[in-house]
């Protein structure tokens, strides 16, 4: 994070990601943009319906398509995501700065306040990428926010590509969810989401992931065919 102030007798050098500016990229800028999630909602101080409806109208107004989830961020509200606003859930197994690196990336990058607008600028220098940070609106904020300055857009000391700041949504009247229409898609299971699902031979529950049941169900129908379960299906 920037320091405005240096203690005496400390010395401050700023780390300019030069070895992973080295090491990986430039890399595929993409049309449109990438959002990256915050876990405001599973801390209690963002409203859980007001932050998605903020996403959704972001991500309307700018074309966004990806939304790079926090590691925090619960599968429920993710699963909404997908689902209402439309966007393609990535779950990142690396620090955001190495996979924006490594690419494709969008040629605008959506955040709310955070580390990643003071880092994805040196990162990305010289790509082109633009860093927009979008304001926490003092409606969203839950009873139990702690009370103090609102969040605002932060600014690092001269970055190579500066974050801009992002059109604030408006926040619609309230709405009923929105119901599922006759032959309309279920949510997808992203593969390695973890699901709740039952063992009716165990009779407890289990976490599977979407391929562990794919791949269980496979087993199971060659099964009943080698030992004559299906006999109608048998030649």
């Amino acid at each position: 994070m920037p320091m405005e102030d240096t203690p005496p007798g400390v010395t401050v050098t700023a780390h300019t990601f030069a070895w992973t500016r080295e090491r990986f990229g430039p890399p595929r800028v993409t049309r449109g943009a990438d959002m990256v999630g915050t876990s405001l909602v599973e801390t209690g101080v963002v409203d859980t319906d007001a932050y998605l409806e903020a996403v959704r109208a972001l991500a309307a107004t700018h074309g966004a398509k990806r939304y790079f989830a926090h590691r925090r961020e619960s599968t429920e509200k993710l699963h909404r995501l997908a689902v209402e606003a439309g966007l393609e859930i990535v779950r990142p197994e690396l620090p955001l700065e190495l996979i924006a690196r490594r690419g494709p990336i969008g040629a605008t990058v959506l955040s709310f306040p955070s580390t990643v607008v003071h880092t994805l600028p040196l990162a990305l220098a010289g790509t082109g990428v633009r860093v927009a940070v979008c304001d926490i609106d003092p409606s969203w904020l839950t009873k139990n926010a702690s009370p103090g300055p609102r969040a605002s857009s932060p600014t690092s000391p001269t970055p190579p590509d500066p974050p801009t700041t992002c059109a604030r949504p408006r926040r619609s009247e309230p709405r009923a969810p929105p119901r599922r229409r006759r032959g309309a898609r279920a949510p997808r299971v992203p593969p390695n989401e973890p699901v709740r699902v039952a063992c009716a031979d165990r009779g407890n529950r289990e976490e599977w992931t979407g391929v562990e049941i794919m791949a269980r169900s496979v087993i199971g129908l060659m099964y009943r065919q080698v030992n004559g379960l299906y006999p109608h299906k048998r030649r």
